[in-house]
C-alpha cells in the first residue's frame, strides 16, 4: 500500500507497535470447534426453521378454512416456505462463523485481514510496553502488598514520543492500576473499544496504521516480534507473580473506567444507550499555543448586552397571542379565557417593574464608574417601544400555561422570568466590577497623599537603603532549593497533628452512621411494639402489604432510603472544602429527630378524634418513651463525640503568614498546596486586586457605595482587621484564612505587623521575573524581621531565578543590625520547587501533563515542612489558644433541641389534658 503523503512517515516500531503490526499472533482467535459451528448455524437458522414450521402447519390446515379460501392460503405458506430458505441463504453467505461467535469481542486493529480477540490484543499491547520499559532500565515493577508497581527512572533513554511506551511513563511511582487508568483519560461505555483506539491513535501519529503500511511491513519485522513473544512468554513462566498482577490491574483498571450504559425504554422493551460522551482520542494530544496576549493594560469591560429589536418583539408577541387564542379554543371546556386576561394583566406591569428595577440597578453601576474614572460599560437600555413589547411578549409567553392548565400555572413562568431577569441584571459582572473599583479607591487613596506605590506586577520597589551594608567580604547568603520529592515525609509529632484531623473525621463519620441506626432502629421498633398492644387508631395505619405499620413511619423509612440511594455516589469530600462524608447522616438525624419531636404530640389529636380510650390511655407512654429515647440517643451521641475530641483534640493554632507575587496566575495552586494547613493553625495574608473582587463582603460593600469599609486605611483599621483573625476552628475543625485589603499608606505596617507575630513564612515567588519584581520590599522584610528557618520560599518554570538571586543579594548587603539572621552562620534561604502550574498548558499533550503533575509539589509535604520549620510558638504570636476538646458549634445546636424538646413537650402536655 503506498504511503499517505497526509500522514507522517512510518518510523521504526516499538515493541507495542510490534504487537500492531503481528496482532493476529498475539491474540489470535480460537480455533473453531464443533460446538461453536453448531451454534452458529443454529444462531443463523433458527428462526427461519420456525418459520418454515409455522407455513408448512398453515399449509396443512388451509382446508380448515372456508374453501373460497384455501387455494389463496396455501399459495402464500408455500412462497414463504421456499423464500425463507432462500433468504437465509443469502444472510449465510455473509456470515462468518468464526467472527461471529458468542461471547467473543473481536477487533480489527489492522483492517478486516487481521481480526484479534479485543481484550487480549490490549493486555497484550500494554503487558508490552511495561515490560519492554522495564527491559531498557525505565522502570521496575515490584509487588506492593496486593497491587503491582511502576518505580520509574527518569535518567534511562526514554521510547519516541506518542508512542504507547512513552504515553505510560510517569515521574513517580505509581501502580499499574493507576498507571493504565490514567493513561485511558476518561471514562467510556466501552473502556476496551477506547483503550484500543487509542493504541491505534498513538501508532497512527508515528505514521504505523492501516493506510499507511507497505503491503510486506508485517514481514519486515517478524523476528523483533518474536523478540517481543519471548519477552512476554519469559515474564509468564519466570514472574508469574507478576504477570498475574499485571493482567489483573489491567483489568481492573479498565473496569474502573467504564460507565454503565442508560437506557431507553421502546414500547415494551429496555433498549441500552451507549452516549456517554467520553473525550475524544485527539483531544489528548498538544494542541497548538495559543498566541500571547498583548502586554499592554487593558481595563476589562463587560461583553455588549444588545436589546432585541422592537420588530422581533411584535412578532413574538403576535406569535404568543396567537398560540393563547388556540390554546383557549382547544381547551375551552376549561373556562381559562378570564385567568388567561388577567394574567397578561398582571405580567404586563410586572414585566415593566422588572424593567425599570433593572435599569435602576444599571444606572447605578454606570454612576458607580463615573465617580471612579472608571470606562463606562457597554450595557444598552431598551427604548419605550422595545419595552412595551417586551413587555407584552412576555405577558403573552405567561399567559400560555395558564390557558391550557389553568390560573395556577402562571406562578412558574412568572417566577422565572423575575428571577431570571433580576438575577442577570445585578449579579453579572459583580467580581469584576467589585475589584475595579477597589483598584480604583486605592489609586484615589494614593493620589490623595499616599506616599508609596502598591507592589503589583508592573511596579518594582527599591529595598530600604538606609541600613549599613554588611562588612562581610561575601554578604550573600546561601540559598538551599529543594525539589519537591526530595522533601522528607512527616514523622512523630508533626505527622500526628497534620493525621489526628482525618482520623477525627473518619471517626466521627462512623459514629454518624452508627447513631442514625441505632435512632430508626430503636424509634421504629419501639413504634411496632405499641402497635403489637392492640388496636391503634391514631397512628394511622396503612393498609395492604404493610399490614399494621402506621403511614408516618413508613413514609419517613422510604424518604431515608430515597436519600440514601440518591447520596449513594455523591462527590462529599474529606479535605473540608467541601460537605463531609457524615454531613449526610447528620442530616438524616436531625429530620428523624423533628420528625418524632413532630408526631408525638400530634398523635393525641388522631386518637381524640378516634374517640379511643384505649388508645388514649397508652399515648402517654408512647409520647414518654419516644422522649427519652430521643434524650437518651441524644445524650450518649455527645458524650461519644466528646471522648472523640479528648482523644482527638484540636491543636493550638499556629499562624502562618502568606505572602506572594500579586498578579500571579497561580494563585488558585497556592491556596490548595496551603490548605492542609488549615488542619493545625490559621492563614494571614492581604488581598490582591486579581482576587479582592472574588469576595461577598467586598460585592456588597461597593453594591452599598461603602468601599472604604473593605479597606484598611490607617494604622488602627488594620489592627482591627488583625484582630478580626479567628483562632477557632469553623464547622469542618478546620482554622481559616483571615485576608484583608490596605491602601497604599498601610500595607507595609500590616505586612510587618503580621512577620512580628507569625509562627512560619510561605512566599510565592511564581512569575517573578525582571518586569515583575513586586516582592523585594517583603523579601527584605523577611531578612531582617524573620529567622530564615521560620522562612520558605516556593519557585516554579515561571520564577527567573537569576532576578531571585539578585533580589536577595541586594537584601543581604542591606540587611539590619536588627535582624536574626546577621550573626546566624547557618542563615540560610529555603527555596522548594513546586513544579508548574496544575492546570493543563496550551500546547501541552495529556500525558506530558501527568508527568509534569507527578512533580508537583505535595500539600501535606509542604505542611510538614512548614510544621516543622515554626518550631515553638512565636511567642509575640495572638494564636495561644487552648486545645479546644469539645465541638462548639454541637454546643450551640444544644440549645436549639433542648427548645424544640420543651415545646413538644408541652403541646403533648396540653393536648393530652383537653380530649
Amino acid at each position: 500500500m503506498p504511503h499517505d503523503p497526509t500522514e507522517p512517515p512510518p518510523q521504526d516500531p516499538t515493541p507495542s507497535e510490534l504487537v500492531l503490526l503481528h496482532c493476529d499472533l498475539f491474540a489470535p482467535l480460537p480455533p473453531l470447534t464443533l460446538s461453536d459451528r453448531i451454534a452458529f448455524e443454529w444462531n443463523q437458522s433458527a428462526a427461519y426453521l420456525i418459520g418454515m414450521f409455522f407455513s408448512a402447519a398453515f399449509f396443512s390446515a388451509a382446508t380448515e378454512v372456508s374453501q373460497d379460501h384455501v387455494l389463496v392460503v396455501r399459495v402464500v405458506t408455500a412462497l414463504i416456505f421456499l423464500g425463507l430458505p432462500t433468504v437465509w441463504w443469502h444472510n449465510r453467505r455473509s456470515a462468518n462463523p468464526t467472527l461471529e461467535r458468542e461471547g467473543l469481542d473481536v477487533a480489527f486493529p489492522l483492517g478486516d485481514a487481521h481480526p484479534v480477540i479485543l481484550q487480549d490484543y490490549v493486555r497484550q499491547s500494554i503487558s508490552t510496553a511495561l515490560l519492554a520499559s522495564e527491559q531498557r532500565g525505565l522502570l521496575t515493577l515490584k509487588r506492593d502488598g496486593t497491587h503491582l508497581a511502576a518505580h520509574f527512572n527518569e535518567s534511562a533513554r526514554p521510547w519516541p514520543k506518542d508512542s504507547l511506551e512513552d504515553r505510560l511513563r510517569r515521574s513517580r511511582p505509581i501502580s499499574v492500576q493507576d498507571l493504565v487508568h490514567d493513561w485511558l483519560a476518561d471514562g467510556s461505555n466501552l473502556p476496551w473499544r477506547r483503550a484500543s483506539r487509542l493504541m491505534e491513535h498513538s501508532a497512527a501519529l508515528r505514521g504505523i496504521s492501516a493506510t499507511n503500511l507497505t503491503p510486506n511491513a508485517a514481514t519486515e519485522y517478524k523476528a523483533e516480534a518474536a523478540k517481543v513473544k519471548v519477552l512476554l512468554e519469559a515474564c509468564q513462566t519466570q514472574r508469574p507473580a507478576i504477570w498475574k498482577a499485571m493482567q489483573a490491574s489491567i483489568d481492573a483498571a479498565l473496569k474502573s473506567r467504564t460507565v454503565p450504559p442508560t437506557t431507553k425504554q421502546v414500547g415494551r422493551m429496555t433498549v441500552p444507550e451507549y452516549n456517554y460522551p467520553e473525550a475524544s482520542i485527539s483531544s489528548l494530544d498538544a494542541a497548538p499555543a495559543v498566541p500571547a496576549a498583548s502586554t499592554e493594560a487593558e481595563t476589562p469591560s463587560a461583553p455588549e448586552m444588545k436589546p432585541a429589536g422592537t420588530g422581533f418583539l411584535l412578532v413574538c408577541s403576535l406569535a404568543f397571542l396567537a398560540a393563547d387564542a388556540v390554546a383557549l379554543f382547544v381547551f375551552h371546556h376549561q373556562n381559562n379565557a378570564q385567568a388567561a386576561a388577567l394574567t397578561v394583566l398582571g405580567a404586563f406591569p410586572a414585566r415593566l417593574v422588572v424593567g425599570f428595577v433593572s435599569e435602576k440597578k444599571i444606572a447605578r453601576r454606570k454612576l458607580l464608574r463615573q465617580s471612579y474614572d472608571l470606562p463606562p460599560e457597554f450595557l444598552q437600555t431598551q427604548t419605550w417601544p422595545q419595552k412595551l413589547s417586551s413587555a407584552l411578549a412576555v405577558s403573552a409567553l405567561a399567559a400560555l400555561p395558564v390557558a391550557i392548565e389553568g390560573p395556577w400555572a402562571a406562578i412558574v413562568p412568572l417566577a422565572f422570568f423575575g428571577v431570571a431577569i433580576g438575577m442577570a441584571q445585578s449579579s453579572k459582572f459583580g467580581a469584576q466590577l467589585s475589584s475595579e473599583i477597589v483598584a480604583a479607591r486605592v489609586r484615589a487613596l494614593a493620589a490623595a497623599g499616599a506616599p508609596s506605590a502598591l507592589p503589583d506586577e508592573s511596579e518594582y520597589v527599591e529595598l530600604p537603603a538606609t541600613a549599613a551594608p554588611c562588612q562581610q567580604q561575601s554578604p550573600l547568603i546561601p540559598n538551599q532549593l529543594t525539589t519537591a520529592h526530595d522533601l522528607p515525609h512527616p514523622t512523630g509529632d508533626i505527622a500526628d497533628q497534620l493525621n489526628r484531623w482525618t482520623t477525627r473525621r473518619a471517626r466521627l463519620r462512623r459514629l454518624y452512621w452508627l447513631s442514625l441506626g441505632l435512632l430508626v432502629g430503636a424509634y421504629t421498633l419501639l413504634t411496632i411494639g405499641f402497635l403489637s398492644l392492640g388496636d391503634t387508631p391514631w397512628l394511622n395505619q396503612a393498609n395492604g402489604f404493610l399490614g399494621p405499620l402506621p403511614f408516618g413511619l413508613l413514609f419517613t423509612l422510604a424518604a431515608t432510603g430515597m436519600a440514601l440511594y440518591g447520596l449513594r455516589n455523591s462527590d462529599a469530600v474529606e479535605d473540608g472544602q467541601g460537605d463531609s462524608r457524615h454531613a449526610v447522616p447528620a442530616f438524616l438525624i436531625g429530620a428523624w429527630r423533628v420528625n418524632i419531636l413532630v408526631q408525638a404530640p400530634f398523635l393525641f389529636t388522631v386518637g381524640i378524634r378516634a374517640g379511643a380510650g384505649a388508645a388514649m390511655h397508652r399515648h402517654p407512654y408512647f409520647v414518654v418513651s419516644a422522649f427519652l429515647l430521643l434524650v437518651l440517643h441524644w445524650v450518649w451521641m455527645e458524650r461519644a463525640k466528646s471522648r472523640i475530641m479528648l482523644d482527638l483534640p484540636v491543636p493550638v493554632p499556629r499562624r502562618l503568614v502568606m505572602l506572594r507575587v500579586f498578579g500571579s496566575p497561580s494563585f488558585d495552586d497556592l491556596v490548595t498546596l496551603i490548605g492542609p494547613w488549615r488542619r493545625v493553625g490559621l492563614i494571614e495574608h492581604l488581598e490582591g486586586f486579581d482576587t479582592i473582587g472574588q469576595r461577598g463582603d467586598v460585592q456588597t460593600a461597593v453594591g452599598e457605595g461603602q468601599v472604604d469599609r473593605i479597606l484598611a486605611k490607617n494604622w488602627a483599621e488594620v489592627e482591627e482587621q488583625l484582630q478580626q483573625a479567628s483562632t477557632g476552628p469553623d464547622a469542618a475543625l478546620l482554622f481559616k484564612r483571615h485576608a484583608f485589603q490596605c491602601t497604599n499608606a498601610t500595607w507595609r505596617e500590616a505586612i510587618q505587623a503580621m512577620l512580628d507575630r507569625d509562627d512560619a513564612v510561605l512566599m510565592d515567588l511564581s512569575s517573578l521575573s525582571v518586569q515583575n519584581q513586586g516582592c523585594a520590599w517583603e523579601l527584605g522584610q523577611l531578612l531582617d524581621r524573620v529567622p530564615l528557618e521560620r522562612v520558605t520560599l516556593l519557585v516554579n518554570d515561571s520564577t527567573d531565578l537569576d532576578c531571585l538571586r539578585g533580589i536577595l543579594d541586594n537584601a543581604a548587603r542591606h540587611i539590619s543590625p536588627q535582624s536574626p539572621n546577621r550573626t546566624n552562620p547557618t542563615a540560610t534561604w529555603h527555596q522548594i520547587r513546586i513544579g508548574g502550574l496544575s492546570q493543563r498548558q496550551p500546547g501541552e499533550d495529556y500525558y506530558a501533563w501527568k508527568r509534569r503533575i507527578d512533580d508537583r509539589l505535595d500539600p501535606m509535604l509542604l505542611t510538614s515542612r512548614l510544621l516543622a520549620a515554626a518550631g515553638s510558638s512565636n511567642p509575640r504570636s495572638t494564636a495561644a489558644a487552648p486545645a479546644i476538646a469539645r465541638l462548639g458549634w454541637a454546643n450551640r445546636q444544644w440549645w436549639l433541641w433542648l427548645g424544640l424538646l420543651s415545646l413538644s413537650a408541652l403541646l403533648s402536655v396540653q393536648l393530652w389534658r383537653s380530649p
